[in-house]
């Protein structure tokens, strides 16, 4: 005579409310021990584990349990790919009114923290990349002239800045910061130096650790 545990909840055979593992971050480790008691009074012989796409046995399937005594099965999350995962297990057994113990089991894998930059001209975002040039205007020689761009971690990780490459004429007022918290932002003043009178333009690239604006350039 069958029985399954989750802790020490008994699971009803033929479930459909899934025994949830939780969420797990990509790459680590989310697992959930499951009980199989045999209360009759012969040998419980288990013949095979179906489980569903996204989860793997842990070791080996027991092949018998005695009367009156129980053992465990590790059924583990795989954590590759992010997703949401789900399905039936279903534990082949020999007893008499339930030989296929089956149950709903879910979980889900989320992506691994990671930065992600945005940039604004003001209330503007600026799209990386960008060949539309954002216009300090027109200056007298020897004013001052400059433009503060605010600098955004919409991400789950910090954001690393790493170099700031200005074209000739333009030059940074005071520091570079070197990150910004998830959800955070911060700012960058960039001033057109006024000394000698003429047009000044190029290409302001910000290095960064965002994986796919990694250049973050306009």
């Amino acid at each position: 005579e069958i029985q399954v545990l989750n802790g020490t909840v008994d699971i009803a055979d033929g479930s459909t409310t899934a025994i949830n593992f939780g969420d797990v971050i990509t790459g680590n480790t989310l697992s959930k021990t499951f009980t199989i008691k045999n209360t009759g009074t012969a040998a419980l012989n288990l013949s095979n584990l179906k489980l569903p796409d996204g989860f793997s046995l842990v070791g080996t399937l027991p092949t018998s349990v005695a009367a009156n005594a129980s053992t465990t099965i590790t059924v583990a999350l795989n954590t590759t790919t992010p997703g949401t995962y789900g399905g039936t297990l279903i534990l082949g057994n020999n007893d008499s009114d339930e030989s296929s113990f089956d149950f709903a089991i879910n979980g889900i894998v989320k992506p691994a923290p990671a930065p992600e930059i945005q940039v604004l001209n003001g209330t503007v975002d600026i799209a990386d990349g960008s060949t539309t040039a954002i216009n300090f205007g027109d200056v007298i020689t020897g004013n001052t002239l400059s433009k503060t761009f605010t600098i955004k971690n919409t991400g789950t990780a910090a954001l690393n800045l790493s170099n700031l490459k200005l074209p000739d004429g333009f030059s940074l007022v005071g520091t570079l910061p070197t990150s910004v918290a998830a959800n955070a932002s911060t700012t960058i003043t960039v001033a057109l130096n006024t000394t000698t009178p003429g047009t000044y333009g190029g290409t302001l690239i910000l290095g960064n650790n965002d994986s796919d604006e990694s250049s973050f350039d306009f």
